[in-house]
């Protein structure tokens, strides 16, 4: 068979396999996001949480440009969020999870969890391409958040991400005259999550809500937060979910 029909299949059997994985997804993705305050916490991701448990985020227009302002999360970060998805679910269930997803070119399992992660990494750009690893990866995170915390739960978490959205401009930049505020909103949203699931996967999930301006004081403030929200008084009790 002559080489340029060969690659001429391949792309038609790629355009093919995302076609379908995004029928499967996009209904679950984006069913809920109506509902919701299109102002931001640290921002939820819009193509995800078919939940109603965490604030959805729509996308905010900005003078003629309309643009969803989600952080970028950098390779170590990626690389925390597979781990933290291998630990919970197995390498072997995530991987029959992401196949059945159509979200890998290769049905042989990684040896590891950083091997996949970075095959997940470049298939996704980091959660930034449209695509089966981005949206099979951002479903199984919820689906392990949602085991865990209930709507009762969700409605404490809401009120805790208007703490922080009053610490941002319209423009969804942090306001530096509200740092300390911001500070303290942060630590107590860091300690209600992780008082659900742990340090880790609580500060991977505010990386995934956080715009820009956010997440740049999250890495540089992440362990006064973490202080911040273990202490303070302010902090909500949440019972975990059975």
């Amino acid at each position: 068979m002559p080489y340029a029909v060969v690659v001429a299949i391949e792309e038609m059997l790629t355009i093919l396999s995302e076609f379908f994985a995004s029928i499967i997804f996009t209904p679950l993705l984006c069913a809920h996001s109506v509902f919701r305050s299109p102002r931001p916490l640290a921002q939820a991701r819009g193509s995800l949480r078919q939940t109603g448990v965490f604030v959805i985020i729509r996308p905010v227009r900005i003078g003629n440009q309309k643009e969803r302002f989600m952080a970028q999360l950098t390779q170590k970060e990626f690389d925390n969020l597979i781990t933290q998805l291998v630990d919970h679910l197995s390498l072997a269930r995530f991987h029959e999870r992401l196949l059945k997803a159509n979200a890998l070119v290769s049905r042989k399992r990684p040896a590891n969890a950083q091997a996949l992660a970075t095959q997940l990494y470049q298939l996704s750009a980091g959660l930034r391409r449209e695509h089966p690893a981005r949206y099979a990866v951002e479903v199984l995170w919820q689906d392990m958040l949602s085991n865990r915390i209930s709507e009762e739960h969700g409605k404490t978490l809401e009120t805790l991400a208007e703490r922080v959205n009053a610490c941002l401009t319209e423009h969804l930049a942090v306001i530096p005259e509200k740092s300390v505020e911001l500070l303290a909103a942060l630590g107590a949203y860091h300690q209600a999550v992780a008082a659900l699931t742990d340090d880790e996967i609580a500060y991977v999930e505010m990386l995934l809500r956080a715009t820009p301006s956010v997440a740049e004081f999250l890495r540089e403030h992440r362990s006064e937060i973490v202080t911040t929200g273990t202490t303070t008084a302010e902090q909500p009790e949440m019972e975990v979910k059975e």
